[in-house]
């Protein structure tokens, strides 16, 4: 009959590796759920702020909105709309190794004031 003993250490030893990888991928689904949030506060602002004001105003309210670097802002405005348009490409990291590139991107259209 054999002895059980220090067959959980092996089990840990196994699947510890696995169970971080896995928590390091759940870090990076939330960094990249705050990118995109603050993505898309960013044009909602940058909206809001394009009908009342200038297109560099708007743009700058985008940057102080989603201080992220680089985070690419257009303003289109046509036919009484405004439309802005945002995008932040980011690195989806495990263990500092870059896996993929995946862009946040935000588009909010408002109706121009008169």
């Amino acid at each position: 009959m054999r002895s059980d003993k220090g067959g959980a250490s092996v089990e840990l030893a196994l699947a510890l590796p696995l169970l971080t990888v896995l928590i390091l991928l759940l870090v990076q689904v939330g960094v990249f759920v705050q990118r995109q949030l603050l993505v898309s506060g960013a044009a909602r602002e940058a909206a809001r702020t394009a009908v009342v004001a200038s297109d560099a105003e708007a743009i700058r309210v985008a940057h102080d909105v989603a201080p992220l670097h680089p985070l690419d802002v257009h303003i289109n405005r046509s036919d009484g709309l405004v439309t802005a348009r945002l995008s932040a490409p980011g690195e989806f990291r495990i263990a500092g190794l870059a896996m993929f590139t995946i862009d946040a991107r935000a588009s909010v259209v408002m109706v121009s004031e008169p």
